[in-house]
């Protein structure tokens, strides 16, 4: 995901959603082969982000989201 791809363009008001994303740690050599990472979807410009098998599978559902949201999106909750 190109940096400032998704803010930029003819439709810069635009509500934009990010799907297939993971952390670093967690791609795995069966993942899809298009997929990026939330601090890329951030940097990119993206207004949603989409992550699912990542925040499933983890043993602690929600102390996984609130991981990612510190660690890769900077955000204080």
């Amino acid at each position: 995901i190109p940096a400032g791809r998704c803010s930029t363009g003819k439709y810069p008001e635009a509500t934009i959603v990010i799907p297939a994303l993971r952390s670093p740690e967690n791609k795995t050599a069966d993942d899809q082969k298009r997929t990026g990472t939330f601090a890329e979807a951030k940097e990119a410009g993206g207004s949603f982000f989409v992550g699912g098998r990542q925040f499933l599978s983890a043993k602690d559902p929600v102390a996984e989201i609130l991981r990612v949201a510190k660690e890769e999106l900077g955000i204080q909750i």
